[in-house]
């Protein structure tokens, strides 16, 4: 058992890994951040101090969320953010999204060297008649290591630019947005619709422009035939794009979980 003091309480708890942090501290730090974020997403011009004071949350702890990607800022925002790389803007994190996968081609790169390096050619030493692999030169990489920059740069090359695109939005902004675009699709399909059934029964519409009361009851139908399908229209959306905004979330925090591990194995070989 590895008894350790929380660094927030100070109370003893056996620690695992990760942050130095017990359970309850780690509870009331969701409840934090789940607060700070709402307040961002009802108040995206509010200044970091002002973020703080509200919510009585350290600006420090408000920019290790960032810096996590887990807080997003709008391109209104007092806060402004710029990649530690190249200096862009950004909404989130600390690199944009073009120094990211520079980054991990980097990575990549890395990775493909040593494997390189290993792959000699065989001598044979001609007195004994016994063989030895020629390694001379050749870079040696820890197997986790390898793993993780593996495991980093298929996420880049396979989800990476359209997870960024993603990133670029709060989950109700991306959810909204697309559920205003299924609703615009809903209404064409309606619109084309209604007009191939004015093609198809064109002598039975034009007699019923001069019934009043079969006019409405035709308009009564066609507008709750309308408004069910953009119900269902609006509620497929939300479904689909809550999740993948939501398995975005989890996959950028899984990658970013792997860049400090990869980091920290860095640190111990110096």
């Amino acid at each position: 058992m590895n008894l350790r003091n929380c660094s927030r309480c100070g109370k003893m708890f056996n620690y695992i890994g990760g942050q130095p942090i017990c359970d309850s501290c780690k509870k009331a730090m969701e409840d934090d951040f789940q607060k700070v974020k709402a307040y961002i997403e009802e108040n995206p011009t509010a200044s970091l101090k002002q973020i703080s004071e509200d919510n009585e949350v350290t600006t420090k702890q408000i920019q290790q969320w960032i810096r996590e990607e887990r807080l997003m800022f709008s391109k209104n925002s007092p806060i402004q953010l710029t990649c530690e790389k190249c200096g862009e803007l950004i909404t989130t994190g600390r690199f944009c999204a073009k120094c990211k996968s520079s980054m991990a081609n980097t990575l990549n790169d890395t990775f493909q060297k040593p494997r390189q390096a290993l792959q000699q050619p065989v001598k044979k030493e001609p007195k004994a008649g016994m063989r030895f692999l020629d390694t001379k030169g050749a870079v040696m990489l820890n197997e986790e290591k390898v793993i993780l920059m593996t495991k980093m740069a298929a996420f880049i090359d396979r989800e990476g630019k359209k997870n960024d695109a993603i990133n670029t939005y709060f989950k109700s902004d991306y959810v909204g947005f697309n559920i205003i675009k299924s609703v615009i699709s809903a209404t064409i399909v309606f619109g084309i619709f209604v007009a191939t059934y004015v093609l198809c029964n064109f002598e039975e519409v034009l007699s019923n422009l001069y019934n009043t009361d079969n006019l409405l009851a035709i308009g009564r139908r066609f507008l709750t035939y309308y408004l069910l399908l953009v119900g269902v229209y609006s509620l497929v959306a939300y479904v689909i794009y809550s999740y993948r905004y939501t398995k975005m979330r989890k996959s950028m925090k899984a990658y970013y979980g792997d860049l400090k591990k990869l980091a920290r194995l860095y640190e111990k070989e110096q």
